[in-house]
């Protein structure tokens, strides 16, 4: 009879970190307001309201995909705003 591998331990065992893991940090990691050491990025906790659909889909790509929720979002972000946009907002952070 084979044991079955919780899918926390999997996620435990599996984990590998790559170089993007330090940019794409969970903020429960980071805190409310944290700065990245080796990117000096800053990241902030944000909240939003998604349908419950939604939420057990990210929950279940979180878990095959073996990553963060807030790396997951981070992702789609970057994906889903126009490029323009991302220019705009990287251009007033430097302003300042």
């Amino acid at each position: 009879m084979s044991k079955r591998i919780s899918a926390t331990d999997r996620l435990k065992k599996d984990k590998k970190e790559s170089a993007s893991d330090a940019l794409f940090q969970s903020t429960e990691e980071v805190g409310v307001k944290s700065r990245n050491k080796e990117s000096n990025i800053e990241l902030k906790r944000q909240t939003y309201y998604v349908t419950e659909e939604l939420m057990d889909a990210l929950m279940m790509y979180k878990a095959f995909e073996n990553k963060d929720i807030s790396v997951i979002v981070r992702e789609a972000l970057y994906e889903y705003i126009p490029e323009e946009y991302l220019e705009r907002a990287k251009n007033k952070r430097k302003q300042k």
